[in-house]
């Protein structure tokens, strides 16, 4: 008899409550075990219906949400594209007025047209000439203005700040006249004795044809052009991104309609275009040379002293119901 055999009979006959609570404990176990398992597969269940559900909320929590946002927008902000997201709708603006829109006083401004940069400007001389030609035989006045500025004038501002002390002794600086004759205005559109007469050329050190003073601190341009009752100006000349468009803002501020001539300007830059887009939406007109010249030969009508610009306010302001 094997000794497993005897301890089992002996199990069974000496302890009987022993082994009906072993095998009791065996059974109890399974059950345990597969209640167990019961369990989490029904909580498996349950989270995964759950977690369903509830992305299922969710996604008709934001369908619901989207289309009431599309709703509100309807009629409002929603009309307009993102700002920042695909394009932006961009406003453009022009001059509300033309040359034959009223009877005008004008005149003809030509900037640095000088030996300087004679190099810049040979492709506009022609078309400065024939403006300069129908002033004259319109008998309108021009003011020309010739940059000045020398390395060791001693003059010192923020323009000099900002183009630097480099550039001296290669005589490269843009900010300087080099030549010895570098000041002269092209003789191709130069003024006659009697216009040098008048204060021709002005000698500028500034970009603006109106930052030159006299002894009372008045604007040497301003001044001569309020003296002739002028309402209108004509900009020629050189730099289109610099000295032109300084100008025309200068003249806007100070009352004056302002004209840019397109193909009467030029610079050494590669902004020309971008330049006279600006202007033409901010404070100018812009026109060609024929569209000038044909305006003062057949078209130009002559205001009265006074009738459209007042001369008594630095922006010169006509008030036209002073109470």
């Amino acid at each position: 008899m094997h000794l497993g055999s005897s301890n089992n009979i002996w199990n069974q006959t000496l302890h009987p409550y022993r082994a009906i609570t072993m095998t009791n404990m065996i059974g109890s176990r399974s059950f345990m075990t597969l209640l167990l398992m019961f369990l989490v597969v029904v909580g498996f269940c349950f989270h995964h219906e759950s977690g369903r559900n509830r992305t299922s909320k969710l996604g008709f929590s934001f369908r619901r949400n989207k289309a009431r946002f599309q709703a509100s927008a309807v009629g409002n902000e929603g009309d307009l594209p993102m700002r920042n997201y695909k394009q932006i709708n961009y406003l453009t603006f022009e001059a509300d007025w033309s040359l034959d829109s009223r009877p005008r006083r004008i005149a003809l401004l030509i900037d640095d047209v000088q030996e300087e940069y004679r190099e810049y400007a040979k492709e506009i001389i022609p078309n400065v000439k024939s403006l300069v030609e129908a002033f004259r035989e319109s008998a309108e006045p021009i003011v020309w203005s010739v940059w000045s500025r020398k390395y060791d004038s001693g003059f010192l501002n923020a323009m000099d700040r900002w183009y630097g002390p480099t550039g001296i002794k290669a005589r490269e600086n843009a900010l300087y006249i080099w030549q010895q004759n570098g000041t002269d205005v092209l003789k191709e559109v130069e003024p006659t004795d009697t216009e040098r007469l008048d204060g021709n050329p002005i000698h500028s050190e500034m970009l603006d044809m109106f930052w030159n003073f006299d002894s009372n601190g008045q604007s040497i341009l301003d001044e001569r052009l309020k003296s002739l009752g002028v309402d209108t100006v004509v900009v020629t000349g050189l730099w289109t991104d610099e000295c032109i468009i300084s100008t025309a803002y200068a003249a806007l501020s100070r009352g004056y309609d302002v004209v840019v001539v397109r193909d009467a300007v030029a610079t050494a830059t590669p902004h020309h275009a971008a330049a006279l887009t600006v202007m033409e939406a901010t404070c100018c007109k812009v026109y060609s040379t024929a569209d000038v010249v044909d305006y003062l030969h057949q078209r130009y009508r002559k205001g009265e002293n006074g009738e459209y610009k007042g001369v008594n306010h630095p922006d010169g302001r006509k008030l036209l119901h002073p109470n």
